[in-house]
This record gives structure tokens, C-alpha cells and sequence, in this order.
């Protein structure tokens, strides 16, 4: 399954929340950034050291 991080309201999450319906991907999203923060969290920046939306999980492999 995909796990995308990141809020909705996010011009580039809703990009890829849109690309994974259109390829009829099992996802689940998780907000992070803006009002929901976590982007500073140890556990968010090993996956994204740039502290950014959207981070994209398939398995052993984040985007």
C-alpha cells in the first residue's frame, strides 16, 4: 500500500493523492505540515531531511 504524508490542502499532495486514484492505487494519507506539523519530528526528517510535503512510502521505498 502507499502511505503519503502530507495535507490535502497542499497543492503537490492533492498532484499525488490524484495521480495514485487515477492508477487505482491502495493509499493512505497522513497529514503533515502546516497546522498539523510533524515535519520537525526525528521520525518525519529521517524520511525527508528537507522537511517537505509530500513524502511518498511503498514499502522499503520513500520518495
Amino acid at each position: 500500500m502507499l502511505h503519503i504524508w502530507g495535507r490535502i490542502s497542499s497543492l503537490n499532495v492533492r498532484k499525488v493523492v490524484w495521480a495514485a486514484q487515477e492508477l487505482g492505487l491502495t493509499l493512505q494519507r497522513t497529514d503533515a505540515g502546516g497546522q498539523f506539523g510533524m515535519v520537525k519530528a526525528a521520525g518525519y526528517l529521517r524520511k525527508n531531511p528537507n522537511a517537505q510535503v509530500p513524502v511518498i512510502e511503498d514499502g522499503e521505498v520513500v520518495l
